[in-house]
C-alpha cells in the first residue's frame, strides 16, 4: 500500500515498513524476475541460494496482487482429483504429481519456520463430497491417495456431522495441510534473498521486452535498460503486454471473512475445508 502523504510505505502484518526503491539505473544480471508476489519471491530465494546474480521488480508494491487476495492454504490437492488427472495424463504421472504436491507443502512449512513471522501452521483437510455420486467417487480417490502413502481416510456422512457439523455426503481427510500469512512469508522470502545478493525494486513497470542472443532487454517506463540471461514473468493475474490476452479466460472469485471470533464450536481442530462442488468454496480460520 503506498500512502501519498510523504514516504511511501508498506503495511504488512504487525508492521509498517519502508517500500522498496523504484528501479532508476540500467541493470544486468542472471536472472530477472518480474513480479514480486509469492512466486517470484520463492524463486528469487532459489536463485540466489544457487549463487545466480537475480534482480525481482514489481509494478506495484510487493505481493499486494494474487498474493494477498490468495485463500493462503497449503494443500498438496489439486483442483483435478489424482484420479482424474490420471486420465489426462497417465496414473504414474498423476502419482508423481499429487506426491511432489504433498513433498511442496512440507517444504514451504520448513521454510516458512525457518525465516520465521509467517504465522505458519500445520492443519489438517476435509474435502467434502457435495453429492451422493460424489460420494463414491471420493471414497475410491481416497483409496488411490493411501496406496501412493498419502495420509487419508474417508469420513462418512455421519463422522463429518459429528466432528463438525458441516453438510455433505462424506469427506477425504488429509494430514499434510497448513496455513500461512501468504504476504508475510513473501516479504520474509525477499528479505532473504536480498541478503544473499539480490537486488528487489518496486514501482518499476517494463514496457518492453525484446529478445536478444544469449537473454532478453528489457526497458522500464522511465527509460531504464535491464538485461537478463533469463527472465520469469511471475505476474499472476496481471499478464505481460506481449502475452496474448484471449489464451487466459478470467472468472470472479470472493472472499468473505467473519469479525474475529471467540472459538468455532465444533470446528474446534480448526481444519481446513473445501468441497468437491464446481465453482467449490474454501474455509479456513
Amino acid at each position: 500500500m503506498n500512502l501519498h502523504s510523504g514516504t511511501p510505505f508498506w503495511l504488512a502484518k504487525n508492521a509498517v515498513t519502508t517500500a522498496r526503491p523504484t528501479l532508476r539505473v540500467d541493470d544486468e544480471c542472471d536472472i530477472l524476475i518480474v513480479g514480486a508476489g509469492v512466486t517470484g519471491a520463492l524463486i528469487a530465494h532459489a536463485t540466489t541460494a544457487a549463487g545466480l546474480d537475480t534482480v525481482v521488480l514489481d509494478r506495484r508494491e510487493s505481493g499486494i496482487g494474487s498474493t494477498a487476495a490468495s485463500t493462503a492454504l497449503l494443500q498438496y490437492e489439486i483442483d483435478l482429483e489424482l484420479l482424474a488427472l490420471g486420465e489426462k495424463i497417465g496414473i504414474v504421472n498423476a502419482q508423481r504429481a499429487y506426491l511432489a504436491s504433498a513433498r511442496a507443502v512440507a517444504s514451504i512449512a520448513a521454510l516458512a519456520t525457518d525465516l520465521g513471522e509467517c504465522d505458519i501452521m500445520r492443519r489438517s483437510s476435509v474435502y467434502l463430497a457435495t453429492t451422493r455420486r460424489d460420494a463414491r467417487r471420493l471414497q475410491q480417490e481416497t483409496m488411490a491417495r493411501a496406496e501412493i502413502g498419502l495420509e487419508v481416510e474417508w469420513w462418512p456422512r455421519e463422522r463429518v456431522t459429528e466432528q463438525y457439523g458441516f453438510p455433505s455426503h462424506g469427506a477425504i481427510r488429509s494430514e499434510a495441510s497448513a496455513e500461512i500469512d501468504a504476504l508475510a512469508f513473501t516479504r520474509q522470502l525477499l528479505e532473504r534473498a536480498v541478503v544473499q545478493g539480490a537486488r528487489w525494486y518496486e514501482q518499476t513497470h517494463i514496457s518492453r521486452y525484446m529478445p536478444r542472443e544469449g537473454g532478453v532487454t528489457l526497458k522500464t517506463a522511465t527509460g531504464n535498460s535491464l538485461k537478463a540471461r533469463i527472465v520469469v514473468c511471475a505476474t499472476g493475474y496481471d499478464l505481460p503486454d506481449f502475452w496474448k490476452q484471449d489464451r487466459v479466460a478470467l472468472h470472479s472469485t470472493y472472499a468473505l471473512a467473519t469479525e474475529r471470533l471467540d472459538h468455532f464450536g465444533p470446528w474446534d481442530d480448526r481444519c481446513l475445508v473445501w468441497e468437491s462442488a464446481r465453482p467449490y468454496c474454501y474455509m479456513r480460520t
